[in-house]
């Protein structure tokens, strides 16, 4: 999938809209259905994408928090 392709663009715009309608609780669901598609489409054949990935992003996700909890306050949810 072409960052410069309408199909990329109509995906970013429904990830992004869907985002922002679904609840606060919810939207965590939402991106991780959305990584999946856009990992999914960057396969030559499609289909799935390997569960270790998802571990790897999950593991650079809590990396990425815990180095990101000095350097601002977060928000008030």
């Amino acid at each position: 999938m072409s960052f410069l392709s309408m199909k990329f663009l109509l995906f970013l715009a429904a990830a992004v809209a869907g985002y922002y309608v679904i609840p606060r609780q919810l939207q965590w669901v939402w991106l991780l259905i959305f990584s999946y598609i856009f990992l999914s489409g960057l396969r030559p054949g499609g289909g799935s994408v390997h569960p270790d990935h998802y571990r790897h992003y999950f593991l650079g996700g809590l990396w990425l928090e815990h180095t990101d909890r000095g350097s601002r306050p977060r928000p008030e949810p």
